[in-house]
């Protein structure tokens, strides 16, 4: 979801892309917070977790040692912009009756606001912060949303409307989604690592001038020009 339907945010301190939430939260929380997140990243990159949910609980022990609060979460939260196209895009899904998914390892508070803001039918989310009245942090909630639950998720999701994941199509940018796109009929990679990428039917990436409303023809073929 981060690095598909939002824009990657760009760190201040050296330049480099955050492909995600979880790094400007942790940017806004503090420098040893950003520094304990690139750490987390960099081992689960290297197989150093189990797990995607592994990960997760730990990334959200560590922001809860670093002090998050409500304050901080919402601040980082509304930093997200949607990618170019995005919003047209599932305006002619919606207009055409086509059901959508998130299915994703993020927050589900950024899942819920995509849900609310684009008309989106369905969301899974791996994680979901629980705040007390005064902003501090009382917990959270995670579900498994790692490469093959996605694919189980998604299978729920083609089941309850009779149909099956050769008649799904799936958009992602991950290593997490080289699973769910060898199982759906049609796999579209934007802006993705490079394993999505070889194991996806059609690629697209903004530095070869794609918006994300250039996947329209694969989706819905008499948006064709």
């Amino acid at each position: 979801m981060d690095g598909t339907l939002f824009q990657p945010i760009q760190e201040e301190r050296n330049g480099t892309i955050a492909r995600s939430l979880w790094t400007v939260i942790a940017s806004k929380i503090s420098s040893e917070a950003l520094e304990r997140q690139r750490t987390l990243h960099q081992t689960w990159s290297n197989g150093g977790f189990h797990s995607a949910t592994e990960w997760t609980q730990k990334t959200l022990n560590m922001h809860a040692e670093e002090g998050i609060t409500q304050d901080i979460f919402e601040e980082a939260l509304a930093t997200a912009e949607y990618r170019n196209g995005v919003k047209e895009t599932f305006q002619q899904l919606n207009d055409a009756g086509v059901t959508t998914a998130i299915i994703t390892g993020g927050f589900k508070e950024q899942a819920e606001q995509a849900q609310r803001e684009l008309d989106i039918d369905h969301i899974i989310s791996a994680c979901e912060y629980y705040w007390a009245d005064d902003g501090s942090l009382e917990g959270w909630n995670t579900i498994p949303t790692g490469t093959r639950q996605k694919e189980t998720f998604a299978r729920i999701f083609a089941e309850e409307h009779n149909t099956s994941l050769k008649h799904c199509s799936f958009v992602g940018d991950g290593k997490n989604d080289v699973w769910i796109a060898d199982q759906v009929g049609t796999s579209i990679a934007y802006d993705a690592v490079p394993e999505l990428k070889e194991a996806s039917d059609y690629i697209f990436s903004t530095d070869n001038g794609h918006t994300f409303d250039d996947i329209l023809p694969i989706i819905i073929p008499q948006t064709i020009n």
